[in-house]
């Protein structure tokens, strides 16, 4: 498809996250903020890879132990791989213990 043959332009946009960032202290927690793609360091703060999957991991077992194996789901991206898309449904349904797992090309 087109995009499969052209759209490999974002692994070199100057947008492009190449560090985990985690939200500041100081930072507004609310759905609509304005956040500059340029300049996320308004909001976030930059971050070990340890701290980043430490955060997400704990975040993710609070929602687990609160709700239940039912509350979460995972939605793919049309950028990954067949393997990178194997993985990450093969985490969802034996990490997270539920079949929720949908791609973003069917929503």
């Amino acid at each position: 498809c087109v995009k499969g043959r052209f759209g490999f332009d974002y692994v070199s946009h100057p947008h492009r996250l190449t560090q985990p960032l985690i939200r500041r202290e100081d930072a507004p927690k609310v759905v609509d903020a304005v956040i500059d793609p340029a300049n996320p360091l308004t909001h976030f703060r930059v971050a070990s890879w340890d701290e980043a999957l430490e955060r997400a991991a704990a975040g993710l077992g609070r929602l687990r132990e609160g709700e239940g194996d039912r509350a979460l789901a995972g939605f793919g991206s049309a950028k990954c791989s067949n393997e990178e898309a194997y993985l990450f449904q093969k985490l969802v349904r034996t990490g997270f213990g539920n079949n929720n797992v949908d791609h973003c090309t069917r929503l």
